[in-house]
């Protein structure tokens, strides 16, 4: 294993077993010997997390019918009915019963978690976000305090049932409440006991107060370089400075490169992200235009994931949980020791001396720079990498793809080669039969993908670098960075796109409201979420 690697896990594994009386250090040690170390992760969050929550069921109070109603739907539809409900019942509503209403409701949603009333497989994510949403649309800064002991000060099983799917969501709910609230959020960095993820999820909030703050910017920088220097031994300092870094690069936060020098000088920090304060420093001086939040508010998250509910024709009632909203059916969180993940259908395992491959992805003659960076094993087969193309730029995926590359097509299926192919010269072959070495192996070496073959979408891929992979790397693909969203499908090409963005800037354009109408309401050109993107890969690699 790789020095600074080993380090690292020694020192984040030593931080964790702190945590453990004898007994158990002797039964993690037997799962060590056995290789099942992180059979039992909850467990281990468990044991990192110490803060001492105080009785919600003695503070939370009944509610009225309308936030009973929100805190006890089960479907999307709802609540989202629910939410609207309760927004119109606010609006003749005194500012401070607000505040005290929307209180009660998250001290019911914690107690319902402190009580054990929460079955982990069948979540209550969506009415909390409704009432984050409450808080947000009503402007409710004085309820800082109680957001923060939803989103911040709960343990592993609340992270999962509420916030795993929505973290990005509590940055920038965070953001928007306690802005300004330097000084407490200062007292949350140095207080111990919480999970590891918390730390991270601060610092991110106060960079996205120095993105969208403009005149107090230097401020909220400033508070994250002294913030992270007191508290960089309290956290796992991976996962806050691969955060850290992300966030910075999306601010273009160079007033936070002389922290992260000394940082890196004196930690010797392995970040996943950036291993040396070389690769940060280029990741934040180039940054990125993606954003976090691809909404404008959290009602408007609302509506976006009604919208999906009603494309995915999740109609009947019986199926309408928040489990088919955020599971597949072929999701199987409890695979069998002996099932594997079906690596032959997405890498050619059998291939030697496996690379990973930097690709810098970018759609040709687009009326504004629209870019992917990922990171993939060199092995991986060209169905499989085009499924991950089509999911990295943002395509749904429901034309036909093909690679270009040395004189030959690489298509989804090796149909019979045409008189078009005959008259080109162009030999046609399956992907499935291919990896992408087969096509890239030279730095600077460039091949062509195409997406639907109507409006022929045509991307440059480039292999901008290769690095060997180790021996005890598993096979993953990264999204290192990406630029500007994905035009809309069907849109008549890079000329149609063209088009569509030129009306769209001029409201007086007699097709405005075509235009306007025919893209889907969240539709912003310049809007790219790198998290969520991952997710996409991750959830078609690991599931």
């Amino acid at each position: 294993m790789n020095k600074d690697i080993k380090d690292e896990f020694n020192k984040v594994l030593g931080k964790v077993l702190e945590n453990f009386n004898e007994d158990e250090l002797k039964n993690i040690l037997e799962q060590m010997k056995e290789g099942n170390i992180f059979e039992d992760y909850e467990s281990l969050m468990d044991n990192m997390y110490s803060y001492k929550a105080p009785s919600y069921s003695t503070l939370a109070k009944p509610m009225p019918d309308f936030m009973q109603k929100l805190f006890e739907a089960r479907s999307i539809a709802d609540v989202y009915t629910a939410y609207s409900e309760a927004k119109a019942r606010m609006q003749d509503m005194a500012q401070d019963e607000r505040e005290k209403t929307t209180r009660n409701f998250l001290l019911n949603i914690l107690a319902k978690m402190q009580n054990g009333e929460v079955d982990i497989t069948n979540t209550n994510q969506m009415p909390l976000w409704a009432g984050m949403a409450l808080v947000e649309k009503f402007d409710m800064k004085v309820l800082a305090d109680t957001i923060l002991e939803v989103l911040i000060k709960q343990n592993y099983k609340f992270y999962q049932c509420y916030i795993e799917a929505f973290e990005e969501d509590c940055e920038y709910i965070i953001s928007k409440v306690c802005c300004g609230q330097l000084d407490t959020l200062s007292q949350l960095m140095h207080t111990t006991g919480f999970l590891p993820f918390a730390y991270p999820m601060i610092v991110n909030a106060v960079v996205l107060m120095a993105k969208h703050d403009r005149a107090n910017r230097l401020k909220y920088l400033a508070w994250v370089s002294t913030t992270v220097v007191d508290c960089v031994e309290e956290t796992l300092q991976t996962e806050l400075f691969d955060r850290l870094i992300e966030a910075a690069a999306e601010a273009n936060a160079t007033e936070l490169l002389p922290l992260l020098k000394i940082l890196y000088d004196k930690y010797k920090i392995l970040s996943v992200t950036a291993p040396t304060y070389k690769d940060a420093e280029n990741i934040i001086r180039n940054g990125n235009d993606h954003e976090y939040i691809q909404y404008n508010s959290l009602e408007e998250l609302l509506d976006g994931i009604k919208e999906k509910k009603g494309n995915d024709g999740m109609q009947n009632d019986s199926m309408d949980t928040y489990d088919d909203f955020f599971l597949d059916d072929n999701d199987d969180f409890f695979l069998d020791d002996e099932e594997d993940y079906f690596w032959d259908d997405i890498f050619i395992t059998n291939q030697k001396n496996v690379d990973m491959f930097t690709l810098n992805v970018t759609l040709n003659n687009a009326p504004l720079e629209i870019m992917r960076q990922i990171e993939v094993p060199s092995n991986i087969r060209l169905d499989a990498l085009a499924e991950i193309l089509t999911m990295a730029m943002g395509w749904e995926g429901s034309h036909l793809n093909q690679f270009k590359a040395n004189g030959k097509f690489y298509e989804e299926t090796n149909y019979e080669e045409d008189a078009f192919y005959k008259e080109s010269g162009w030999k046609k072959f399956g992907q499935h039969e291919y990896s992408l070495r087969d096509l890239l192996n030279r730095k600077g070496n460039k091949i062509l993908w195409e997406y639907d073959f109507g409006d022929s979408w045509e991307h440059s891929i480039t292999l901008e670098s290769r690095r060997k992979m180790p021996a005890y790397e598993e096979y993953a693909v990264k999204l290192l960075k990406g630029k500007n969203a994905c035009p809309p499908e069907d849109v008549g090409g890079v000329i149609g796109y063209k088009h569509l963005l030129e009306v769209l800037d001029n409201p007086k354009s007699p097709e405005y409201m075509m235009m306007k109408d025919w893209v889907s309401p969240n539709f912003n050109p310049k809007k790219f979420s790198k998290a969520k993107t991952q997710d996409l890969i991750d959830d078609y690699l690991y599931e």
